[in-house]
């Protein structure tokens, strides 16, 4: 039985990935319940502690997919030989990160700073729209990541090469 440690820590990788990505939807589930302006802001203060964590997950997702690739090429890089489901895993992979690295800040600083602004505002229904139109967007980007990680986890488990770590 041959293993790879660094095949371990892609999975760990992947599960640090996933919870960021559940843990981040499931506070935006805890934020929408919430009636009080202050607990939204409150919440989204807690996601934001979540974004903390993706380049670093991005980071080891990253190294050790290098690994992986150097590892399956059978120590060399042959850029030529890379097969098309890990290009395409690549890419998918490349598009999450953008998507999560800009668009993902990018909209929480958005609703925060609307949030901040209307604290002490009475609630309206035109800040009320507004707000629905944030909740909306946020909806989309989760929808689009969790899209992105399932198609990534179908090319990784459907591939047609033997996974370089598998034990």
């Amino acid at each position: 039985m041959q293993g790879s440690i660094n095949f371990i820590f892609h999975l760990f990788g992947f599960g640090l990935l996933i919870t960021a990505l559940i843990g981040g939807l499931m506070l935006e589930m805890q934020f929408r319940s919430e009636r009080e302006i202050k607990q939204k802001i409150f919440i989204t203060s807690i996601i934001k502690k979540f974004g903390i964590l993706s380049p670093f997950v991005s980071l080891l997702m990253l190294a050790t997919g290098i690994g992986n690739m150097y590892n399956m090429s059978g120590h060399s890089f042959h850029f030529e030989a890379i097969p098309a489901w890990l290009t395409a895993k690549i890419i998918f992979f490349a598009v999450l990160l953008v998507n999560g690295a800009v668009l993902g800040p990018l909209l929480s600083r958005k609703r925060t700073k609307f949030l901040k602004t209307i604290e002490e505002n009475i609630f309206t229904e035109k800040i009320g729209s507004t707000l629905k139109t944030f909740n909306r967007n946020v909806s989309f980007f989760y929808a689009v990541q969790i899209l992105l990680v399932i198609i990534i986890l179908f090319l990784s488990v459907f591939g047609t090469g033997k996974h370089p770590g598998a034990f």
